[in-house]
C-alpha cells in the first residue's frame, strides 16, 4: 500500500492543531515602530513598483545596504521587499 494517495498525509512534523489561533493572535498584534534609523527612506507614498529580492547569506547587510542606497541615491521610489533568512 506504501505509494498509494489514499495513504498520503502532508502534515509538519510537529502538528499542532491551535496553530490557526496561535498564528491569528500573532497577526492581530501591533506592528512596533523600527528601532533602526532608515539610511535611504522612499518617499510618501511610494510609486506602484517593487524590487523583490532574497538574502540567505546571514553576513550579506553592506550588500543591501548598497542595492538600497543606489536605488535610492538615482530615483526608484517604489517598494523594496526583502526577504531574509534568520
Amino acid at each position: 500500500r506504501a505509494g498509494r494517495i489514499e495513504n498520503y498525509i502532508n502534515l509538519p512534523t510537529m502538528y499542532n492543531p491551535d496553530r490557526n489561533n496561535i498564528v491569528q493572535e500573532l497577526m492581530e498584534q501591533p506592528v512596533p515602530e523600527p528601532t533602526e534609523i532608515l539610511l535611504h527612506k522612499a518617499p510618501t507614498p511610494p510609486s506602484g513598483n517593487a524590487i523583490l529580492g532574497l538574502a540567505s547569506y546571514p553576513k550579506f547587510k553592506d550588500g543591501w545596504m548598497k542595492l538600497v542606497g543606489s536605488l535610492r541615491t538615482n530615483g526608484y521610489e517604489g517598494h523594496i521587499i526583502v526577504g531574509v533568512h534568520p
